[in-house]
């Protein structure tokens, strides 16, 4: 009877174990370590800590967004919005109106949604800007769970060329 239930690592299921785990600002994309455990980031004052894998945020300073289940941007970095140039900014907006991907939006949709609804586990997806209004250049989205409240991370970058 005690061999019925296999219990996996937490990383076999899509969640990440502690050490594996990223502490992030949603406005100025500074890390913070695992032992403060503050709501607001101590650096700006300004953007939330949420959790991440490691795998989906690596390093200070990167753009991305955080996008809820229904594909709505709650939070930019400072470098996100730099990037997208969006006039009102892009808190609200829908993604796919400053993202979209040569795999298809339905493709870019799901991996956004099934980080949404908490895979920590990040996927990488070719995407281009919506808008015209930023350079034609070669960009790659990172995705993963993000949280809490659980939303999905949207990490772009540069691809090199």
């Amino acid at each position: 009877m005690r061999h019925l239930a296999r219990v996996h690592p937490a990383s076999a299921h899509g969640r990440a174990r502690a050490a594996e785990l990223t502490h992030f600002c949603t406005h100025c994309a500074t890390l913070h370590e695992a032992a403060v455990r503050t709501r607001v980031c101590t650096e700006c004052g300004l953007g939330v800590v949420l959790t991440c894998s490691h795998a989906t945020l690596d390093r200070p300073g990167a753009a991305f967004l955080v996008v809820t289940s229904d594909l709505r941007v709650s939070a930019a970095s400072e470098a996100a919005d730099a990037m997208f140039a969006a006039p009102d900014g892009s808190y609200g907006r829908p993604l796919m109106s400053l993202l979209t991907s040569p795999e298809g939006m339905a493709e870019m949709a799901r991996i956004v949604m099934r980080a949404a609804s908490g895979t920590l586990a990040p996927s990488t997806i070719p995407v281009e800007a919506a808008s015209s209004n930023l350079e034609a250049r070669e960009l790659e989205a990172r995705v993963g769970g993000c949280g809490n409240p659980p939303a999905a991370l949207v990490v772009v970058e540069v691809t090199a060329a």
